[in-house]
C-alpha cells in the first residue's frame, strides 16, 4: 500500500472515531412554507447542546438531545477540539491504529478543522501528516467538509495528497460528522436543515433546525 493510501486509510480511522463519538424560542409552525419556517429559525436563540464529557457516547449523546427536541426548534451544538482530540486518542488506542499512530493533535479555528499527527509504516521511518479541512453550510442547509490542504513530512521533504486521496478524506469527514442525522432523517419523516457550521478558538459549532420533510 502507497503511503498516500495508508494516509487515507488512517484518517478514516481518526476522523470516523472523533466526529461520530461524534448536527430556543417559540416552535416553528409546520405549516409554514419552508422560507418561512426557516426566517422564523434563524430568529430564534437556538438551544445550546454542549456533551457534557469525552465518554464513549458524549457526542452521540448530544445529538441525540438535539434531535429530541420539537420539530422547528433550533439547537447549537457545540464540540471542543480537546473533546475530540482526547476521543481520538481514546479511539486509536483500541483499533490496530495504535501500532503506527501517535502524536494527534486536533484544532478548530478559523473556520477549520486542522488534524495534526505522526505514524509510522511498520519500519523505523516516521512522517507528519496535517490534514486542514473546511466547515460550512451549502444553500441546501446540508453540512459540508472539504480537505483544502493535506500533506505529510518525511524528514522534511513534503509530499502532497493527490485529488483521488482527498475526495476520499472528504467523504470520510462528511460521514463522520452527519451519521447521527443521516440515521434519523432515515427514520424520521422529518430533516435536518443545518444553518450555520462554523470552528472558531477552539469549538466546533453546528446549528441546525429540524423541519418536516417537503
Amino acid at each position: 500500500m502507497s503511503i498516500q493510501a495508508r494516509l487515507a486509510t488512517i484518517l478514516s480511522v481518526l476522523v470516523l472515531a472523533a466526529l461520530a463519538c461524534n448536527a430556543p424560542s417559540g416552535a416553528v409552525g409546520a405549516d409554514l412554507g419552508r422560507e418561512a419556517q426557516l426566517a422564523a429559525a434563524r430568529l430564534q436563540n437556538p438551544v445550546e447542546v454542549t456533551p457534557a464529557s469525552a465518554d464513549q457516547f458524549a457526542l452521540e449523546n448530544a445529538w441525540d438531545e438535539a434531535l429530541e427536541l420539537p420539530e422547528g426548534r433550533t439547537f447549537t451544538i457545540l464540540v471542543s477540539d480537546d473533546l475530540v482530540e482526547q476521543r481520538v486518542q481514546e479511539e486509536v488506542l483500541q483499533t490496530e491504529a495504535a501500532e503506527y499512530i501517535n502524536d494527534v493533535d486536533v484544532i478548530f479555528d478559523n473556520n477549520a478543522a486542522t488534524f495534526t499527527f505522526g505514524f509510522s509504516l511498520g519500519g523505523p521511518r516516521r512522517f507528519t501528516a496535517t490534514v486542514i479541512s473546511s466547515i460550512g453550510v451549502t444553500e441546501g442547509g446540508d453540512l459540508e467538509v472539504l480537505v483544502i490542504e493535506a500533506s505529510l513530512d518525511a524528514g522534511g521533504a513534503s509530499i502532497e495528497l493527490d485529488p483521488e486521496t482527498l475526495a476520499e478524506l472528504n467523504q470520510s469527514l462528511e460521514e463522520g460528522l452527519t451519521r447521527e442525522v443521516q440515521e434519523f432523517e432515515a427514520t424520521n419523516n422529518q430533516e435536518v436543515y443545518m444553518i450555520e457550521a462554523t470552528a472558531q478558538g477552539g469549538n466546533i459549532s453546528l446549528t441546525g433546525v429540524i423541519l418536516p420533510l417537503e
